[in-house]
């Protein structure tokens, strides 16, 4: 099993492949890293990379939040986000949004994620794995609400990230397990990843 360590890339040719500013980025800087490691680990097996923009979400994603929305049981949501330890006050604002007093988002882009080759480039299912690098605006929907999303349209493991001007880290990292998400323990400083048989380091080189 092998460990992601090289960097293919440049930092230079990541922003320019995806019109990025060349300003200093620590969120983007990570977003690059990961998508250019896995890919290059993952470019001759049956998975494939993609990286954030709505231009890489299918339609089949955007719809899972309308159907997420209608099929909603305020209970087992509210018990959903507090078992990965949301505060009362996000809770609260999340029900607003999903018992209609404020808007849902159509859909999110994950930072990057892995899904299963298919015939056609836009024909995607549900993500395999999913790796969220966390912002100022989306930190709390990243640790508390996207685990909860996640877990429940079958999302297989989810990586939450977080990247500074000092270091890019895998916080905390889940896989499903009988429909729910249990935390996958480090193994020497590394989470493996079950799905694509690799060892993930929990500190990244910048």
């Amino acid at each position: 099993m092998i460990e992601i360590l090289e960097r293919p890339l440049p930092l230079s040719n990541i922003y320019e492949e995806f019109n990025m500013s060349p300003a200093r980025d620590p969120h983007n800087d990570f977003v690059g890293e990961l998508y250019h490691r896995l890919r290059l680990l993952l470019e001759n097996t049956e998975f494939v990379v993609k990286h954030d923009t709505f231009r890489y979400l299918d339609d089949w994603l955007v719809n899972a939040f309308g159907d997420f929305k209608n099929v909603i049981n305020i209970e087992n949501f509210v018990a959903g986000l507090e078992r990965f330890g949301a505060p009362k006050r996000f809770i609260q604002s999340k029900l607003d949004e999903y018992t209609g007093v404020g808007t849902v988002p159509p859909g999110y882009a994950p930072d990057v994620f892995i899904v299963e080759k298919a015939e056609r480039s836009n024909e995607f299912g549900i993500p395999l794995v999913v790796f969220e690098v966390i912002s100022f605006q989306s930190r709390q929907n990243d640790l508390y609400f996207k685990p909860f999303f996640y877990e429940t349209i079958g999302v297989k493991e989810y990586f939450i990230c977080e990247s500074s001007l000092d270091s890019n880290i895998i916080l905390r990292a889940y896989r499903r397990q009988d429909k729910l998400y249990q935390p996958i323990l480090l193994q020497d400083d590394r989470y493996f990843s079950e799905v694509i048989g690799h060892f993930l380091p929990r500190v990244w080189e910048i």
